[in-house]
């Protein structure tokens, strides 16, 4: 599969997306109807998500694509989404949520990049712990 997406094994209520080989805006599409299916057993509670871009760190043709990734932050916020991270160390994926950043003010304050999946979970953590959570519903997801 070019794009898997689980559970994250140790930290709750965390979706993990991995990029591997050749994908499309088209599979990434797909894989965002699953996740808003598995998200659905949270019932209202808040979701992060990482996405790792350390197998394969480029993207498909940039034609619609900063569309895909705002049309499907924007969904998922509408649906409790936390924060989205982004692990790559390559340039122009960084350029690219820059970009998307200036376009989308809830882009802008919904997404980070970072270099390791370590870092990435350390920035869910800490957001979480700055968050009121009080209007949310606590996590009902079994580990």
């Amino acid at each position: 599969m070019p794009i898997e997406m689980n559970w994250h094994p140790e930290l709750e209520n965390v979706v993990q997306w991995k990029f591997h080989a050749e994908w499309s805006w088209s599979e990434f599409a797909d894989t965002f109807r699953r996740e808003k299916e598995m998200v659905r057993e949270l019932d209202g509670a808040r979701w992060d998500i990482i996405a790792e871009f350390l197998d394969r760190p480029t993207l498909p043709s940039v034609s619609g694509g900063v569309n895909h990734v705002l049309t499907t932050v924007q969904q998922g916020k509408q649906l409790q989404m936390g924060l989205l991270v982004i692990v790559t160390s390559n340039g122009f994926i960084r350029a690219m949520v820059s970009i998307a950043a200036q376009i989308s003010p809830v882009f802008r304050s919904s997404c980070f990049v970072c270099d390791t999946a370590a870092a990435a979970e350390a920035v869910i953590q800490k957001n979480r712990t700055q968050t009121d959570m009080k209007n949310s519903p606590t996590s009902v997801r079994a580990s």
